[in-house]
């Protein structure tokens, strides 16, 4: 009895690491590229001029620089990610839901099954050689 409660551990531990990323909601990013950071960057600037630990030139050339790498971030700007597909998502919950316990059940029934016979020591080891007399 202890050996098939294993065995359901194990097969709940299988499914729950296959269900675990399906069941998972992904967030899509309003503005999560790297304009966001140029921006922050920017406004760090400022802050620091106010509170005097750059000089006017030191922030004014960072400020062009950051411009300049905002620009080029808005070039190269990628086009969000596509949403899942939700059915999608929930026919493969159900298949592994119900598949992986049956093609365990399949697997183990024909090859491990304990009401087998043992086979014959024979077939299990091979035949040793005997060494030619020289």
């Amino acid at each position: 009895m202890t050996l098939w409660f294993v065995f359901a551990l194990m097969t709940a531990a299988a499914i729950f690491a296959v269900l675990w990323p399906l069941g998972r909601r992904t967030r899509l990013r309003e503005d999560g590229n790297e304009a966001v950071v140029y921006k922050d960057q920017l406004a760090e600037i400022d802050r620091d001029v106010a509170a005097g630990l750059i000089g006017a030139s030191e922030a004014d050339a960072a400020r062009v620089e950051i411009s300049r790498r905002l620009l080029a971030a808005a070039d190269h700007q990628r086009d969000p990610p596509i949403a899942s597909n939700t059915s999608l998502r929930r026919a493969a919950t159900i298949v592994a839901l119900v598949g992986l316990p049956i093609v365990a059940i399949a697997f183990y029934l024909p090859l491990g099954s304990p009401r087998l016979g043992d086979f014959p020591a024979g077939t299990t080891h091979p035949p040793a050689r005997r060494r030619a007399a020289a």
